[in-house]
């Protein structure tokens, strides 16, 4: 991931040149990794108008995953006994 400057391992080993989405929680760091159907055309199609040799590309996309959004819509942060509010979202 070079937006965390850190290595997450891929579990698509039959394509190591596929194209990958990574959604990475800005507030448990937790990245789940998805296939990008339509993405990755899109992406050489755009390369190429631009006269660029595509060898290999990944998005990055960050947000909260469904627990933080969870935590974070929660209404007794300060009295609840469900979710663990002291985990900060992390600022860019």
């Amino acid at each position: 991931m070079e937006s965390a400057n850190s290595y997450v391992l891929c579990h698509h080993f039959e394509q190591p040149m596929h194209t990958s989405a990574l959604f990475i929680c800005d507030r448990c760091g937790q990245v789940t990794e998805r296939t990008t159907e339509g993405v990755e055309e899109t992406l050489q199609k755009l390369a190429q108008e631009a006269g660029f040799a595509l060898r290999h590309s990944v998005v990055e996309a960050h947000g909260l995953c469904a627990g933080c959004v969870e935590v974070e819509a929660c209404d007794s942060k300060h009295d609840c006994a469900e979710h663990d509010h002291s985990i900060a979202i992390k600022k860019k």
